[in-house]
Formats: C-alpha cells, sequence, structure tokens
C-alpha cells in the first residue's frame, strides 16, 4: 500500500513540476550576477618529468576547456527551458585571467 501511495505522489509532483515548466516556455529571465568563465584542464601523467626548479614531478596539461561560470552557468541552464528570452546583466572589467 506504501509503495502505491509513495508512486501516486511521485507521480502528482512530476504533473506539477511538467506543468510549470510548460509555463516557463513564454518567461522572460534576467539573470543578474558574476559571469566568469571556468577552465578545466586534463592532466597527463604520464607525459610527465622532473621540474628542475623544484625536483618534482610536473602535471603536463594536455587538454583545456572552457565553460560558462557563476551567472554564465545560471543562463546556460535556462537555455533547455526555452524561455522566450533570457537576458544577462553583469559589468565588464579589466581584469584577464591571471590576475
Amino acid at each position: 500500500m506504501a509503495n502505491k501511495q509513495s508512486s501516486d505522489l511521485l507521480h502528482s509532483r512530476l504533473e506539477e513540476i511538467s506543468s510549470i515548466l510548460d509555463k516557463l516556455s513564454g518567461a522572460s529571465v534576467a539573470v543578474i550576477g558574476d559571469f566568469c568563465l571556468d577552465i578545466y584542464w586534463a592532466i597527463d601523467r604520464s607525459a610527465s618529468e622532473l621540474s628542475v626548479e623544484t625536483g618534482l614531478k610536473t602535471e603536463p596539461v594536455s587538454k583545456q576547456r572552457y565553460s560558462p561560470g557563476g551567472a554564465g552557468n545560471v543562463v546556460m541552464n535556462y537555455y533547455p527551458l526555452e524561455l522566450s528570452r533570457s537576458i544577462p546583466v553583469g559589468v565588464l572589467g579589466k581584469r584577464s585571467f591571471w590576475t
């Protein structure tokens, strides 16, 4: 009996979520926040060698990829919802990757 109730409750919640998502398709959303660029490095330890400066093994980067971070990630998560309009709002600064 409890299993049937759990199943019914889950089905009810899924219908409710589906209804909410359907209503979002016509919505406009503004995302205000810090937009940044996330960088991911794949390390290839098989290409490692000893560092002359430290005597420790290096961790050579074999691949590098980028993806939106911070508020940019939020904007990208809205994309599959097919919103009417998504407006990213942020401030542009002079900072570069390493400062």
